[in-house]
């Protein structure tokens, strides 16, 4: 448990899903929440259904602890009839939540769908962004966008995870092995390792799941979705605890004292270089702030436009979720990049019927139209700042 602990709290991919109030601090509590009832009560399905249905209310790819939730139910031990009501029940919390959201959904939704399905390939940019993100896992370099960086990070690494795995998996053979034995007043053994093991065949489990459905969305619902720390750190902090459990039960094997110093040692500097590159990044964030808390966002004109000369007009955006941190106000979206000429003047319309300006921050958005676009809605250039422009109806 120390070691998990000391290890989860020193990745830099913890302390990015925690430095920004995004989604993930809460999925990452359900997961625990999930994994802890499959591990410690694995035939009551409400204690893992409830917090996997809160999940997938946090985000979509909660459905990937309905799921497994729903497999693991179906495949313990029991008749058919009972394994079948154990999985309706699992399920069961999230249909009705899921359901809800979706009645709720469908009377405010506009006429545009968010996502449109389609069959998204060139999957090469993504799956080498998710091998740098291991890498960066596997071998934490404070200065890794430095000159004085790690030489040899990508082989450090590949043969990182071959002694990882080769450890871990020597040592879930060993937890399998003592959970066959029984329990005696001397010793409780096997009962810790039949948890140790549906610990890790969960754990194992819900990263199989969580991975499937973010490879799905990726290749039919969004070409965009990356595999950098904050997408993987539910999966990475899954193999943590398999990588845990494993080292624990490889440790209390008969080792030579050299080969567990080596170990310990191994462990050790892997330890302080996670802990310098979060503390590097955690120092950056103090000092200059993080995401929207940033310099740039702090000192851009066209926030400081929004506030002075339209604090009561409506406002469109390619970055809804700054007006929001900063000032608290809700925005409108603009029009998703490809929109059609129509579609642009309607747009245009619509502001000048609202006597609303449109906010078009210079750092663009890979998901609304661009400046260029603008010029298209028939709205004029009301103000040029060092940030954005800002646009509406002529002025008379």
């Amino acid at each position: 448990a120390l070691l998990l602990v000391a290890a989860l709290g020193a990745m830099t991919s913890m302390h990015e899903v925690h430095a920004s109030v995004l989604s993930e601090p809460l999925f990452l509590a359900c997961l625990a929440l999930v994994l802890a009832a499959l591990a410690r009560r694995p035939d009551d399905p409400w204690r893992a259904g409830i917090p996997a249905a809160v999940a997938m209310l946090t985000r979509y790819a909660g459905a990937a602890l309905v799921g497994a939730t729903v497999l693991w139910m179906l495949v313990r031990p029991g008749r058919l009839r009972d394994r079948l009501r154990r999985a309706t029940f699992a399920a069961l919390p999230a249909m009705v939540l899921q359901g809800a959201w979706v009645v709720r959904t469908q009377r405010l939704a506009g006429t545009r769908a968010i996502r449109k399905i389609a069959l998204y390939g060139d999957l090469g940019p993504t799956f080498r962004q998710g091998v740098n993100t291991l890498v960066a896992w596997l071998v934490p370099d404070a200065l890794a966008n430095d000159a004085d960086a790690i030489r040899w990070r990508g082989a450090l690494a590949v043969g990182a995870g071959v002694a990882l795995a080769a450890m871990t998996i020597h040592g879930l053979w060993e937890a399998r092995v003592a959970s066959r034995g029984y329990e005696t007043p001397e010793s409780d053994t096997p009962a810790r390792a039949r948890v140790a093991m549906r610990t890790a065949t969960a754990a194992a489990l819900l990263v199989v799941c969580y991975l499937a459905i973010v490879l799905v969305s990726r290749l039919l619902a969004d070409p965009m979705i990356p595999l950098d720390e904050r997408l993987l750190a539910p999966a990475i902090l899954l193999v943590t605890v398999v990588i845990a459990i494993g080292t624990d039960w490889w440790l209390r094997a008969r080792r030579t004292v050299p080969t567990r110093a080596v170990v310990v040692a191994a462990l050790l500097v892997w330890w302080l270089g996670a802990f310098s590159a979060t503390r590097l990044e955690a120092r950056w964030a103090l000092s200059h702030g993080s995401d929207f808390a940033g310099e740039e966002w702090r000192r851009s004109e066209l926030l400081a436009w929004a506030r002075d000369s339209a604090a009561s007009r409506p406002l469109y955006t390619n970055w809804p979720a700054a007006i929001f941190f900063h000032w608290h106000r809700a925005s409108h979206v603009l029009p998703k990049r490809g929109a059609s000429s129509r579609e642009l003047r309607a747009f245009g319309d619509t502001v000048r019927a609202r006597g609303a300006v449109v906010l078009q921050f210079a750092t663009e958005s890979a998901e609304y139209v661009t400046t260029k676009d603008l010029l298209r809605t028939g709205l004029h250039l009301i103000a040029e700042l060092d940030d954005g422009t800002v646009w509406g109806r002529r002025r008379r």
